[in-house]
Formats: structure tokens, sequence, C-alpha cells
């Protein structure tokens, strides 16, 4: 049986891993592939040049990523009571102020970070260390 197939898959594997900042994951399907790729040198120049591309993206240090308009102190308590179930009404409940201030929290949250949706922002707080 041939290994390309999985070299292929492995190899795309690793890639989305790295869009998502999962660099232990791609560190070890990387050494899966250079395993698979050690056994079958023949032919395998164009896998081996993907691989060492792949190998240079992960020994660069990850971005850190920031935020041009940092969030205000209220935002930072929206998106922390974002990260639960609670629909905005409950959040305003919490907050004591209305659903319509909980909305434009949350607008103001999602233009922040770039993001579209109540797990985008939650996602991205991760990412940038705010939650």
């Amino acid at each position: 049986m041939s290994p390309w197939p999985t070299v292929e898959a492995l190899l795309l594997l690793v890639q989305v891993l790295l869009d998502l900042g999962d660099r232990a994951a791609a560190t070890a399907h990387l050494e899966r592939v250079r395993l698979l790729l050690g056994w079958s040198l023949d032919g395998a120049d164009a896998q081996l040049a993907r691989l060492q591309r792949l190998e240079q993206r992960l020994a660069r240090r990850p971005r850190t990523p920031s935020v041009a308009d940092p969030l205000t102190d209220r935002e930072l308590v929206v998106l922390r009571l974002l990260r639960g179930s609670l629909p905005l009404r409950e959040i305003a409940g919490e907050l004591d102020v209305s659903a319509n201030t909980v909305k434009t929290h949350a607008r103001a949250i999602y233009r922040k970070l770039a993001v579209s949706t109540r797990q985008g922002a939650v996602t991205r707080g991760h990412e940038l260390g705010i939650l």
C-alpha cells in the first residue's frame, strides 16, 4: 500500500493545526510524516520540501495577538459572561442593565476583537489571554 495518500493527508492536517494554533499536535503529525518519508525517499522531493516549509513555520514564534482598541472594563465583564450559555437578556439582569446595553457592549466587543459571533469573541479572548 502506498504511503502517499497518508503523507498528503497529514501534511494538510499539519497546515490546519498550525492555522488553529495547535503547535503540539502539528509537531506530532510532522514527526509521523518524517517517519513515513524516511521509509520511502524515492520521488518524495515535493513532500520533503513541504515538510521543511512546515517545520520552518513551526519553528517561528507564534504571533502574539493584540487588540488595537482595548476592551473597557465593562466590556471585559460582558465578554466573561458571554462564555456561558446565558442569553443576553439574562446577562443584562446579572449586570442590572438593559438588554440593549448588553447588545451594545457585545457589538463593541465583536468589532474590537474582529469577530462576528459570540463563540468567536470567546475564542479570541482566550487567544489574547484576557479570558
